[in-house]
């Protein structure tokens, strides 16, 4: 089945675009002193690129940025470029409260040799759309890298107006949205202002597909670490036009989504890859430790995704 009538007619796929893609939001492993595991984060550094991932996103939600201090952060942002080795982009999110340290923490990303940059909106006080904007035109003034705003109101509590997107737009170091938000008559309205030139990330797995459909140009993951190759497949079936198949992959990965998410998503990851044999550490708290059922049902889950890839990847070569 084609999404359109006729069937030699493909959706039109985005052009241009270097940051478009699959972007596995990198996990940080912690060793047994609580310290950042360089070893494990480069095991994990791997196995996302096993899977085909065209980016990696650091230091943000699935990263713990906000439970890493600044040096730790660096760390990461290090340990990771150098394991990446330019094999696939990065984006760092630099969102710190204090503006002066997130502009050493965009710089250190530029001298690193990251690709980019992401931030929240500042937090906590109840700002004006204008002042938000003077703050990110500031940081789009001054960083090095090309900027992304992430956009991820029910964390954040600020939804970017139209008129702020606008603005942002007109700074040609803007180079898109992380979109975590399930609204997307927004995605759609983003992407209008956007435009062609710049991208809008899904930032919800489980919508990846609809996000695709109402303009995304790629995504942002949580579960790209052991769920990538779906998430590279479904966006090929849909720009070929497969309809059923971008749907039946959608919902495989929506099924392994539901068994990794269970018992906590970011303290399941990281269970998941310890059974697999990576030591990711427990998250910081105050993330609880996951009960001891939670190995039985992180094991069938990942039984599971050897069989849902062996009856729907088999053969599956990225192309894009």
């Amino acid at each position: 089945m084609k999404f359109m009538s006729n069937p030699t007619i493909e959706p039109t796929r985005p052009q241009g675009g270097r940051f478009r893609g699959i972007i596995s939001a990198l996990l940080t492993p912690l060793d047994r002193q609580d310290r950042v595991n360089q070893e494990a984060l480069c095991q994990i550094v791997e196995k996302t690129l096993a899977l085909g991932v065209d980016g990696f996103y650091l230091c943000g939600s699935t990263g713990e940025g906000f439970h890493l201090s600044p040096q730790e952060r660096r760390d990461v942002v290090e340990t990771a470029i150098r394991a990446i080795s330019g094999r696939a982009f990065t984006m760092v999110n630099v969102s710190h409260l204090d503006l002066r340290e997130m502009r050493a923490l965009s710089d250190h990303a530029a001298q690193t040799g990251a690709d980019a940059i992401s931030s929240l909106p500042p937090l906590y006080y109840p700002y004006s759309a204008s002042e938000i904007c003077d703050y990110f035109s500031s940081i789009l003034r001054a960083s090095p890298l090309p900027m992304s705003l992430y956009h991820i109101p029910q964390l954040s509590h600020i939804s970017m107006d139209e008129d702020s997107i606008r603005r942002l737009a007109e700074f040609p170091s803007f180079i898109g949205v992380k979109f975590a938000s399930e609204d997307f008559d927004l995605l759609n309205r983003y992407k209008a202002i956007c435009g062609e030139g710049r991208v809008i990330w899904s930032a919800r797995d489980v919508y990846y597909l609809s996000g695709l459909a109402m303009g995304a140009g790629g995504a942002i993951g949580s579960s790209f670490v052991f769920l990538g190759d779906f998430f590279k497949a479904i966006t090929e079936a849909f720009w070929r036009g497969e309809s059923d198949r971008a749907l039946r992959l959608q919902e495989a990965a929506n099924e392994l989504h539901r068994g990794f998410s269970r018992f906590g998503s970011y303290q399941s990851y990281k269970r998941a890859l310890e059974l697999s044999g990576i030591e990711a550490g427990l998250c910081r708290r105050p993330f609880r430790r996951l009960p001891k059922e939670a190995d039985t049902h992180l094991s069938n889950t990942l039984a599971l995704l050897q069989q849902r890839r062996n009856e729907l990847l088999p053969t599956f070569k990225a192309t894009s």
